[in-house]
């Protein structure tokens, strides 16, 4: 809205039956000390279309009763473009306040506003029946934020649209992920038995899901399945109501675009002793590095967006909760982790394809991806290390931030 034209408008006066109810708005003070004044109405409105715009004044009892016709403020809505702007004739100047931040004389609320019928509605009919409220100060309100909402949303959805163009080319898990993460993301399986003082007991394998028959065990001892050959731990039941594995990482690398992208995954299973035969598995994803060519990064991260009030894909990095980090908040770090391996003979991206990556894969159970391939674009040669089979040091490269020079 321009302020000129705003200026030339006609200032708002207040009608002769608002002039004779504020004349009849005795205030009411208390006999205590601490007992404050206050009007039984002590705000006017008053309220008419001109050019489009919506002028709302807002008169007070002591001016009104002292003879002044001014309004306190005035406030200029523009419901076509969906803004609003004030103008405080004390101060004598413009305001983008909204009415809860405008300071009302001593004993004047909002909770009382006289407004006449005419007045209510010019504003409803303008404003839509949604803000229709029994207080025209609070259905005022209601739209003001609204407005700011709606502001804040357009102010970031230049910024969320260009991390959106990046993460729609990020593909579908395959049909075979959760399967994989159960039989292979996640490492922590268990025998449970009932106790007994028998020399073999039967016993319940998470992993190969059969009961099998098992000797010389103890709460939390570790051994190996019988049947499937899988390390496990023994859980007697009844000595704890719920067994959770630790929470592993897994990476998912996909093509992204000409690019391609490194998924890290978090899970971990549960056992309810009632029912250990179903388990329940949890998984998240929780943040994604997108390299291009050159081995340029760009990370996003899953969390709570205060610019556009939703859970979405950020760009930048993830800072969690860490009681020993200064301050409470930290950045929170990357784990080494197992590789779906079937994924990457799709990328079709050829940095990753001669970056040695398969080949590191392909000799270690667990790798932290992104630092590799931070590594790799320090150190080129990392890159001939692996494929000559160096892998312990290129590892110490990787984990240490060491560097040789060949």
């Amino acid at each position: 809205m321009e302020k000129r034209k705003l200026k030339k408008m006609k200032v708002l006066e207040p009608s002769e039956e608002m002039v004779l109810a504020a004349e009849s708005d005795i205030p009411a003070i208390g006999n205590m000390a601490y007992e404050r004044m206050e009007y039984p109405i002590g705000l006017f409105i008053q309220a008419e279309m001109d050019e489009n715009i919506l002028k709302i004044g807002f008169f007070v009892t002591d001016i009104l009763t002292a003879g002044g016709r001014r309004p306190l403020y005035t406030l200029f809505i523009d419901k076509e473009n969906d803004c609003f702007i004030g103008y405080d004739y004390r101060l004598k100047k413009w305001t983008n306040k909204m009415l809860d931040k405008i300071e009302l004389p001593k004993g004047v609320k909002g909770d009382h506003t006289w407004c006449d019928l005419n007045s209510r509605s010019q504003i409803w009919e303008t404003l839509g029946e949604e803000y229709k409220k029994d207080n025209v100060c609070y259905g005022l309100f209601h739209f003001e934020e609204q407005v700011r909402e709606r502001q804040k949303i357009q102010k970031h959805l230049k910024r969320t649209t260009a991390w959106d163009q990046v993460m729609k080319y990020v593909r579908e898990t395959p049909k075979d992920w959760e399967k994989w993460l159960k039989r292979v993301g996640i490492t922590q399986n268990y025998i449970f038995y009932e106790y007994s003082r028998k020399k073999n007991i039967t016993g319940y394998c998470t992993w190969c899901e059969k009961n099998v028959v098992v000797n010389g065990v103890k709460h939390n001892r570790t051994g190996k399945c019988p049947n499937c050959r899988h390390k496990i731990q023994y859980k007697a039941v009844g000595r704890q109501r719920m067994v959770k594995s630790k929470e592993e990482t897994a990476y998912l690398l996909q093509t992204c675009g000409d690019n391609f992208v490194i998924r890290e995954f978090r899970a971990d299973v549960k056992y309810d002793m009632v029912a250990y035969t179903k388990p329940v598995y949890n998984w998240r994803e929780l943040r994604r590095y997108v390299f291009d060519k050159d081995l340029n990064e760009k990370k996003f991260y899953w969390g709570y967006y205060h610019g556009t009030e939703e859970n979405r894909w950020i760009h930048g990095s993830l800072n969690t909760y860490n009681p020993y980090c200064w301050g409470n908040w930290g950045y929170e770090p990357r784990y080494p982790g197992h590789i779906y391996k079937k994924s990457l003979h799709g990328i079709k991206n050829n940095q990753l394809k001669r970056s040695g990556f398969h080949e590191l894969v392909r000799k270690s159970e667990t790798v932290e991806p992104v630092a590799y391939f931070h590594r790799l674009k320090q150190y080129p040669y990392l890159e001939q290390l692996i494929k000559a089979g160096l892998n312990e040091l290129a590892k110490e490269i990787i984990e240490n931030n060491t560097s040789c020079f060949l």
